[in-house]
């Protein structure tokens, strides 16, 4: 896009990512330059600079393994794997888990990107075993462009009580 102007340019000159025909451009890395002139005709241009345009949330690949744990068991955590594409870097994260009437009975969050897999043990914010029952896990991230996206929920089913079993036996003619 080209701005032009006859006097003393504004201290600060806004680009909404569109081409002179004022058509959104693809997001992705842009170079621009100022060039002034005065009335002598002495010309200086800036060295070129990089501006990113970034209109779209994340793309998140969010898994759970994993879905049914027993904490006190042979599968004692469910972790968490995301992986995250944008045109800019992901400013921050959250995971909410939540019980069946939505409260958050776990939550984490972040700077940056999630590095790694994150481990989840059945347990609340204040470290208590949470009751036997199935879990919304709720992922949001957000770009450093503010462009936010929260995944559909995720079920976790904690099974942390042992079974009980009964026989009943009877005499056989």
């Amino acid at each position: 896009r080209l701005y032009k102007g006859e006097a003393a340019p504004s201290a600060q000159i806004q680009w909404a990512g569109q081409d002179d025909s004022g058509a959104n451009l693809p997001d992705g890395q842009y170079t621009y330059t100022l060039t002034a002139v005065d009335h002598a005709g002495n010309k200086t241009t800036t060295q070129p600079r990089i501006v990113l345009t970034d209109t779209n949330p994340p793309v998140v690949d969010f898994t759970v393994e994993p879905t049914l744990i027993s904490p006190n068991g042979d599968q004692k955590e469910a972790r968490f794997h995301a992986s995250e594409q944008d045109a800019s870097e992901v400013e921050a994260w959250s995971l909410k888990i939540q019980d069946a009437k939505g409260k958050v009975v776990r939550h984490y969050e972040g700077a940056g990107a999630l590095n790694g897999d994150l481990a989840w043990d059945g347990r609340s914010d204040t470290k208590e075993m949470i009751p036997d029952g199935p879990y919304a896990c709720v992922f949001w991230t957000q770009d450093k462009a503010h462009n936010a996206v929260t995944l559909a929920a995720k079920t976790v089913t904690v099974g942390a009580s042992v079974p009980v079993i009964s026989v009943a036996a009877s005499p056989s003619d």
